[in-house]
């Protein structure tokens, strides 16, 4: 049997231990982000209004500019964990049962926190509508609403955008294993990717297409390449020897460099590389990685949903209010920003402990007895 016709083989870790490492590269992931969010996302030139005390005084710093490609190393762990999750499913009712778990409990308390929080507190950046719970809750985008219901709604924070990337790569990923064929799934995947790429490459010839515009919908072209890049590194990290997994993973970097040499004069193919880098290292278990699985960012790694849903709306709002408060402005006030966002890391590891994570126990086992679904499978955490 070929590498691309062999199925998903198993996790060699216990199902119920979470993958240290791997957690850890979620918290640079989510940390990435929320640095970009409270110093370069909210001021010229990349928003029209200033919305921090202190400026753009960090905001070309490297660290914070380039900070948005957190999400794309989000991408690549999504990629790995949906993989080594399917690899412990025996139904697709068993895979939506345990990705409903693991997602609605935390964006229904982040959405509710953000409407309440944006309505009480000054200053008012943002305004927040009751409506707004519709894509936010459903994972879909505020587009569907207008077109289809005349209704003008936004997700409840910016920062929801990527979980409407994540749903339909999660659909993709089920019906390429559960619906075509178990054994065939990294080669479906790496085809599914290049038929995305595809799409990307005919979308820069014929721009205003309209089948083009929807399949840009249907295979989220601009980032199928990291998701399916996590795919075939999960393959990698059960056996390095699979040619054709590196061979998936070499597409993605290639197709995810030429993305980004595509901007003239900008540096974030560095970046890309650098995270390719990174995850290679990861998936060959290489020793440097280590330093990833320390409790600290394991910790923060193992909270980073809730972070994410939470940090940017609540936080630059947060970082308004405590530099009125306090009267605060200019480098002055800079230290208010990691104030915040040490606040936030903080109550985030409190929800994952306290509500998240036995939230997310809870409703899959409501999930298993109403939907009747078989658990003899081992239940891992993802």
């Amino acid at each position: 049997m070929s590498p691309s016709q062999e199925p998903i083989p198993n996790s060699p870790a216990k199902p119920s231990e979470r993958i240290g490492s791997l957690d850890g590269l979620r918290a640079v992931a989510c940390l990435a982000v929320v640095g970009y969010h409270y110093f370069s996302r909210w001021t010229p030139p990349l928003n029209a209004l200033d919305l921090y005390p202190y400026s753009a005084a960090l905001a070309t710093t490297p660290v914070f500019s380039f900070g948005y490609m957190g999400v794309q190393l989000f991408f690549l762990v999504s990629g790995f964990v949906i993989t080594l999750t399917l690899s412990r499913c025996e139904t697709a009712r068993d895979f939506a049962i345990r990705r409903f778990a693991r997602l609605f409990p935390a964006m229904l308390l982040a959405a509710t926190a953000t409407f309440v929080v944006l309505r009480v507190m000054h200053p008012h950046y943002w305004t927040m509508q009751a409506c707004n719970f519709l894509p936010s809750l459903t994972f879909t985008h505020p587009y569907i609403y207008l077109h289809l219901f005349g209704i003008d709604c936004q997700f409840m924070d910016g920062v929801y955008w990527s979980l409407f990337v994540e749903v339909r790569f999660y659909a993709w990923a089920a019906l390429l294993y559960f619906g075509v064929s178990r054994t065939k799934f990294l080669r479906n995947a790496g085809l599914l990717m290049s038929v995305a790429i595809a799409v990307q490459v005919l979308k820069h010839f014929y721009a205003g297409s309209a089948l083009l515009g929807l399949a840009d919908w249907i295979f989220f072209p601009r980032y199928a390449p990291w998701l399916f890049s996590g795919v075939a590194y999960y393959f990698v990290w059960q056996d390095r020897s699979n040619r054709f997994a590196w061979l998936i993973a070499c597409e993605g970097l290639v197709a995810n460099l030429t993305y980004s040499l595509a901007d003239p004069g900008g540096a974030e193919w560095v970046v890309v590389l650098a995270l390719y880098a990174l995850f290679t290292a990861f998936a060959l278990r290489l020793e440097m990685l280590r330093i990833f699985g320390g409790p600290v960012l394991t910790s923060i790694g193992a909270a980073s949903y809730s972070l994410y849903l939470l940090h940017e709306y609540i936080g630059i709002t947060a970082i308004g209010a405590l530099a009125a408060a306090f009267g605060v402005s200019g480098a002055a006030s800079i230290p208010l920003a990691f104030i915040v966002a040490v606040a936030l890391v903080l109550a985030s590891i409190a929800i994952y402990r306290l509500y998240e994570d036995p939230a997310r126990r809870l409703v899959t086992r409501w999930g298993n007895r109403l939907l009747r679904v078989d658990r003899s499978a081992s239940n891992v955490r993802a």
